[in-house]
């Protein structure tokens, strides 16, 4: 792996003032810093703190320790940007580019020079058989980025104490393959940050513009009896699927008010047909039977929208420059809105606090 990229300098500088205090007198301040990196979804950045620890400061248990660290963080890392390579090819061949194009500046946040190539590589025209480079796809979600375009990395912070997930007892549900399953209302990530946040910018922006929906339809899974993704966004018009991988019945009921409501059957091993959501709308969906199992769709009419991941981040790309309204959804704490400038060929970072209600 490469060396940590120069913007992760100063963060780093940062991390290792505050560990200094507080790291065991017997292990490395590395060691500190190394498991901050983690809490943050930086695997390889952790990993390559740890290889950089000299061998004659380790003795054999803090030298045996880094060895099945650095295992397991090479399998959390790979994983990671597997996944997320195989969302940009997708997208890429769907000819989102915008969508695809915040998907890299992500990896770009926590991978490696390589993987970063590896990212724009996927997001490049594929080849003809005659080594010459194919166009793009025509119809795409929104503008494609140029210089003139921003990109807006929105990270929500939770503040207060994070609230004890409910765990139900599943294990008697045929078909689940598991024994528990963990709400997901509220998940709170190690760095302090909100998972499953739908961030958007406010509509009435480009109540002149009309967007092409993408014709690559977004897939949730029906997995050990959750839905997975749990929140997922959507342009107004685009296909939207469910995949049953679980061995029992279930079925898709969304509770839409703006939209049409649906209840479709989604038995084993089978994918629903597609539905198209027409207009701005965050709904929620349930599986009536099996009742623990819910997530949620937001619907916009422009491609300027996303979901924060495991590091409380979400990035919107292609953003003409200009001031905005940026929304954010939380499934318990609902909607707070944030003003926002962006500026040409740059990336604008928010943060956005969601504060606990007498929890």
């Amino acid at each position: 792996m490469t060396r940590i990229a120069a913007p992760w300098l100063h963060a780093l500088a940062l991390a290792l003032l505050g560990a200094a205090a507080t790291a065991r007198a017997d292990e490395p301040i590395e060691w500190r810093v190394a498991r901050h990196l983690e809490e943050q979804g930086r695997f390889a950045h952790a990993g390559e703190l740890l290889r950089s620890v000299p061998a004659n400061r380790l003795d054999a248990r803090l030298a045996s320790t880094r060895e099945a660290w650095l295992q397991r963080l090479e399998a959390k890392h790979q994983k990671k940007i597997d996944a997320d390579l195989a969302v940009i090819e997708r997208l890429a061949r769907a000819g989102q580019v915008a969508n695809a194009t915040a998907l890299v500046l992500r990896i770009a946040e926590y991978g490696t020079l390589a993987d970063v190539q590896r990212a724009c590589a996927a997001l490049a025209p594929p080849e003809r058989e005659d080594g010459s480079a194919r166009p793009a796809a025509t119809e795409r979600a929104g503008p494609a980025p140029t210089p003139t375009a921003g990109v807006i990395r929105c990270a929500v912070r939770f503040d207060g104490v994070a609230p004890t997930p409910e765990r139900i007892d599943i294990s008697g549900s045929e078909g689940c393959d598991c024994d528990e399953a963990v709400s997901e209302e509220v998940v709170v990530n190690p760095n302090g940050t909100l998972l499953h946040c739908i961030v958007w910018l406010d509509s009435s922006h480009f109540a002149s513009t009309t967007f092409a929906a993408p014709a690559e339809p977004v897939e949730v899974d029906q997995h050990r009896c959750v839905f997975a993704p749990h929140v997922v966004t959507v342009q107004t018009g685009q296909p939207l699927v469910y995949r049953n991988s679980d061995g029992a019945l279930h079925n898709v009921h969304a509770y839409a008010t703006r939209n049409k409501s649906w209840n479709t059957a989604s038995p084993a091993g089978t994918t629903t047909r597609p539905v198209k959501l027409r207009v701005e709308e965050i709904v929620a969906v349930k599986c009536d039977v099996h009742p623990w199992m819910a997530s949620f769709i937001g619907a916009f009419p422009h491609p300027y929208h996303g979901v924060t991941a495991d590091d409380g981040a979400a990035f919107i790309a292609g953003v003409p420059p200009g001031e905005y309204a940026l929304k954010v959804w939380q499934e318990r704490y609902g909607i707070q809105a944030v003003k926002v400038v962006v500026k040409a060929g740059e990336t604008t970072r928010v943060e956005v606090v969601v504060k606990a209600k007498g929890e």
